[in-house]
């Protein structure tokens, strides 16, 4: 005798398999997760590789060490660094043989702005270019409408305030770049008072020095130096 079916347990049965087949699943399988019958894939993040501003001037030149810009002057150009500070008075930025020669920083600085002290050579041009600009800070009205100075490193953008604007003679003086934190802001404190304007400055730590040296012709082999502390 065959047994008998009841229809009730026939149509829970069908309601089941149709609930089966029809409803969407949820999981992770070979690396992808289903919902609603959409595959979302993992995305690895996009690298975006870095890119020098100064590319074409690090390939042109590998002794490329950045670049300086100074407020209300036509001082905007590269600076370099080479093994001696003889070199580049002859030789512009591109190393080409040059009379006007380049922007350039002390040899024992390293070349990176990490130094507490670095220092910028140039000539002064006659034609207004390279450190001509320099001497108008020897005017008081100018110097306070313009003090900051820019330097723009490989990766890096500082900014230095002028604190000291000095005639000196070749002869005799020294600029010392080895100095230790408190020495460097006695260092300071005496360029300051030597200026020729009336300049203040605060006690700071972490101090970084940022000195400019070109030609002057108030006497026999005279240099102007500018002085300036990273803001």
């Amino acid at each position: 005798m065959k047994p008998k079916c009841s229809f009730g347990l026939f149509f829970a049965l069908t309601i089941f398999l149709v609930l089966v087949i029809t409803t969407p699943s949820f999981g992770v399988s070979s690396g992808q997760i289903v919902v609603s019958d959409v595959e979302i894939k993992r995305v690895t993040p996009l690298k975006i590789p870095y890119i020098n501003p100064f590319s074409e001037y690090i390939e042109a030149n590998d002794e490329f060490a950045g670049w300086i810009e100074i407020d209300g002057t036509s001082i905007n150009e590269p600076l370099v660094k080479g093994y001696d500070n003889e070199h580049y008075l002859k030789y512009d930025y591109l190393n080409r043989k040059n009379s006007a020669g380049a922007l350039y920083l002390d040899y024992r600085n390293q070349g990176n702005f990490y130094d507490n002290h670095m220092v910028v050579y140039g000539h002064y041009m006659q034609n207004g270019t390279k450190f001509h600009d320099l001497h108008r800070y020897k005017d008081e009205d100018f110097l306070e409408k313009n003090k900051i100075i820019t330097l723009r490193g490989r990766r890096e953008t500082n900014e230095f305030e002028i604190i000291s604007v000095q005639i000196v003679s070749a002869y005799t003086y020294y600029l010392v770049l080895d100095l230790d934190d408190d020495k460097l802001m006695e260092y300071v404190k005496a360029m300051n008072r030597a200026s020729m304007h009336d300049m203040n400055i605060d006690e700071q730590k972490d101090l970084k020095l940022l000195t400019l040296v070109t030609c002057t012709y108030e006497f026999d082999n005279a240099r102007l130096l500018i002085h300036a502390i990273m803001k």
